[in-house]
């Protein structure tokens, strides 16, 4: 199995993504019903799931995340974006940079990335369609590790995978102003 080559890739599925914030306000909003949360920022929504499920912490990794976009659905209206702001740092250290692409159709976009963008180190997918999995399984068969960040199965995960996994809500929760408590 390859060893980590201090190098993250994150590949975000966009319309997964606003859909994975309105179940947040929908399951906790009737857990708190006077609650009000914040609109996230894509870097803070990144941020915390590199907090929550990087398993690799190395000092000094390069972390490249894709954030895939349709124009046939609204995102911008669901979370924030930085048009001119495409890098940050994470709180140890590890600089991050932000690709925001667009197309018609994500999933074979998306694929393709997969199949033939990511070069070494471990992959995080923000996705929940079961369209992926010959792909992660294809990486996986070369060394990565490949972890899938998706909803839980109660929530209404479109997929079922034997690779590690992680749930959105937490990540996207402390996004929208909740606590690690409230969760």
């Amino acid at each position: 199995m390859n060893e980590p080559k201090h190098k993250t890739s994150v590949i975000i599925d966009g319309i997964f993504l606003q859909q994975a914030i309105d179940k947040v306000i929908e399951i906790y909003s009737e857990l708190k019903p006077d609650r009000k949360f914040i609109k996230p920022e894509l870097h803070s929504i990144i941020n915390n799931i590199l907090d929550w499920y990087d398993k690799t912490k190395t000092i000094k990794k390069m972390i490249s995340c894709h954030l895939w976009l349709s124009d046939a659905f609204d995102s911008e209206s669901r979370f924030k974006l930085h048009p001119t702001k495409n890098a940050f740092k994470t709180a140890n250290g590890n600089q991050v940079k932000v690709i925001i692409e667009k197309a018609d159709l994500i999933g074979p976009e998306l694929l393709d990335q997969l199949e033939n963008l990511v070069s070494e180190g471990d992959v995080l997918l923000v996705a929940d369609d079961r369209i992926y999995e010959p792909a992660l399984d294809a990486l996986y068969a070369k060394g990565y590790t490949v972890t899938v960040i998706m909803l839980n199965e109660r929530d209404g995960s479109e997929m079922i995978t034997s690779f590690n996994w992680g749930d959105i809500l937490y990540p996207l929760g402390i996004a929208m102003g909740l606590e690690k408590n409230e969760l």
